[in-house]
């Protein structure tokens, strides 16, 4: 069986607040495909050309194409830069830069909102 060996890329980034006030947030990094753990080093992950702390924490979903870790950043948006992680099949990924935006929290007036519109349209959708 053929199977062609992908580059591996970064397809998608998300940044939350965690704790606004501390300038703390959660970032996860989607790739095309599960990288291998070992790969991964304090390194391989800069923000604003800053190495992470040693300190920092990473964790993966079960596929193993997701990085989730928790860090403080300067501003509400950061230069997010990965280098040095491969592949299981050892595929290195190319020294990529993104802009990233942390994504604003709903307030509860929003959320409650939010869910009184759902509320609404459930309710249409049970009255036909």
């Amino acid at each position: 069986m053929y199977m062609e060996k992908l580059p591996l890329e970064i397809v998608n980034t998300k940044c939350f607040w965690l704790d606004e006030s501390e300038n703390i947030v959660i970032v996860e990094v989607f790739f095309n495909q599960s990288i291998n753990p070992r790969s991964l080093r304090y390194e391989s992950i800069a923000i604003n050309d800053e190495l992470l702390p040693e300190e920092t924490r990473f964790s993966f979903n079960r596929k193993g194409d997701t990085i989730k870790l928790v860090l403080f950043v300067p501003d509400d948006i950061f230069k997010l830069t990965v280098r040095g992680i491969k592949s299981y099949d050892g595929t290195p990924i190319e020294p990529v830069e993104i802009e990233v935006q942390v994504e604003a929290l709903e307030s509860e007036e929003d959320s409650e909102q939010n869910e009184t519109v759902q509320e609404e349209e459930e309710d249409e959708d049970s009255d036909s």
